[in-house]
């Protein structure tokens, strides 16, 4: 019979390979000369949402006064090549987890990548689109990456300040 950590190590060994029963996906081969479109164009989308509100009463987009937000993060399937990595990551969740219960704000972590056009850091943008529409009730999609942590656990996002914005960037 294997010792614990025999049986550790093996699943260990089993999760950090990229082996997978369920896997008949044939290898994504880019094209160097296609374009990427994250799905047909939505030019009405203030107003089919506005319409989608007063039809759902029962899915505020403000609670309690506060406009409902989504802190959206996410990270590779995969486990990193080195622990620490995964360490790190595990406490990076657990410190956006007591953020948004501190403040009211509603966490989605996604491990799945949703398009095999858009990879690395370009994968969140297809489950970005996806929430917005699986979800028209909510105000604010704020997407922050999965290594960076909040120093500053009361600060508050200054929404007033975009409230005539459908998108912010940092830095510009």
């Amino acid at each position: 019979m294997p010792s614990t950590r025999e049986e550790t190590n093996c699943i260990l060994a089993e999760i950090r390979s990229d082996f997978d029963l369920d896997d008949n996906d044939t290898p994504f081969i880019p094209n160097a000369t296609a374009t990427f479109s994250l799905g047909p164009k939505i030019s009405d989308w203030d107003q089919q949402r506005h319409q989608w509100l007063q039809q759902n009463l029962e899915y505020p987009n403000f609670v309690r006064g506060k406009a409902r937000i989504f802190l959206f993060i996410g990270s590779s399937p995969k486990p990193c090549d080195n622990p620490i990595g995964d360490h790190y990551l595990l406490k990076s969740i657990k410190n956006k987890i007591d953020y948004c219960r501190l403040h009211g704000i509603e966490i989605v972590y996604n491990l799945a990548h949703l398009d095999k056009e858009f990879t690395g850091y370009w994968a969140k943008l297809p489950m970005i689109r996806r929430l917005m529409f699986s979800h028209p009730e909510v105000e604010w999609i704020w997407w922050m990456d999965s290594d960076a942590f909040f120093t500053y656990m009361v600060f508050e996002l200054p929404l007033s300040k975009y409230d005539d914005y459908n998108l912010v960037l940092q830095g510009f």
